[in-house]
């Protein structure tokens, strides 16, 4: 899953104009990567940051021009972010995922866009793409905002998977308004093997993210948010339209939901004992 929310309070005031560098981190994901940096190169500094890739992905982003910086392996991108902060030109970064691809018309906002000395995210819109097919329906569907975009010195980065990002007290962010045509376009998943695996590797992040961020684990979240979140996806956001996708997702986050609150709580008993002097480790 991803974050599609913000973690601090919103604003609409817009002042002062950006520059930006674009940073897209990769991981064996060259099947979209040269039509992502492509569509990259308006902006003043595009770097590849790669994390151990044994496919294309270098090659690629030699040849589409990008600067491209070796980094140890993370098991998120945003992971990355504060070492290679201080290395780029700009304070305004846009962090792009290899499978996203920025429409003219989105660039174009961006580097018109002025913002006030307090903003240190921007939200910019964003469609999820499921087995090459767009998706209107399920938590995913339709066009949404997505912090994609932030100030280096206005944000802080965690390793908390899906809430990552949070501006630093006393800024806050900006939504750029969606219009026809200007929203990320986001191959989320090419197949089901990728979906699964992806996800894998977040769960084994939940437990702590969700501990970090105040969850706690109780049997009464276990049992009612995943039916919470199926009940969402496939009524509220209308996943039964959705065909097999629609209701594939639906149950797929249900899953999830439950997993990550299992998560949660190993993490918690791991937790207890380590503070009580067992050898187990969170």
């Amino acid at each position: 899953m991803q974050q599609t929310g913000a973690l601090c309070r919103q604003t609409g005031e817009a002042r002062s104009a950006m520059n930006i560098s674009a940073l897209v981190v990769v991981f064996n994901e060259d099947r979209h990567l040269r039509d992502c940096l492509a569509s990259l190169k308006p902006f003043e500094e595009v770097v590849v940051a790669d994390i151990g890739s044994a496919d294309h992905s270098i090659a690629i982003a030699h040849s589409m021009g990008a600067k491209v910086i070796r980094h140890p392996w993370v098991p998120i991108g945003e992971m990355v972010l504060p070492g290679l902060f201080p290395s780029l030109q700009n304070d305004w970064v846009i962090r792009v995922d290899p499978d996203e691809i920025l429409p003219p018309s989105l660039v174009e906002d961006l580097i018109r866009l002025e913002v006030s000395d307090n903003i240190g995210i921007v939200h910019v819109p964003y469609q999820y793409y499921f087995l090459n097919r767009r998706l209107d329906t399920t938590l995913w569907g339709g066009v949404r905002p997505i912090p994609r975009v932030m100030h280096r010195d206005r944000v802080t980065v965690t390793a908390d998977v899906h809430r990552a990002l949070r501006c630093k007290p006393g800024c806050e962010t900006y939504t750029l308004p969606s219009r026809p045509g200007n929203a990320v376009i986001h191959y989320w998943v090419d197949d089901y093997r990728q979906l699964i695996e992806k996800h894998e590797r977040y769960l084994k992040m939940e437990g702590e993210s969700r501990y970090n961020n105040g969850f706690r684990f109780d049997w009464k979240s276990l049992l009612y948010n995943p039916l919470k979140s199926f009940a969402a996806s496939f009524i509220k956001y209308a996943g039964w339209r959705g065909g097999w996708a629609g209701w594939f997702l639906s149950v797929f986050i249900a899953v999830y939901e439950a997993r990550a609150w299992l998560s949660l709580m190993r993490y918690e008993k791991a937790l207890a004992n380590r503070h009580s002097g067992g050898l187990s480790h969170p």
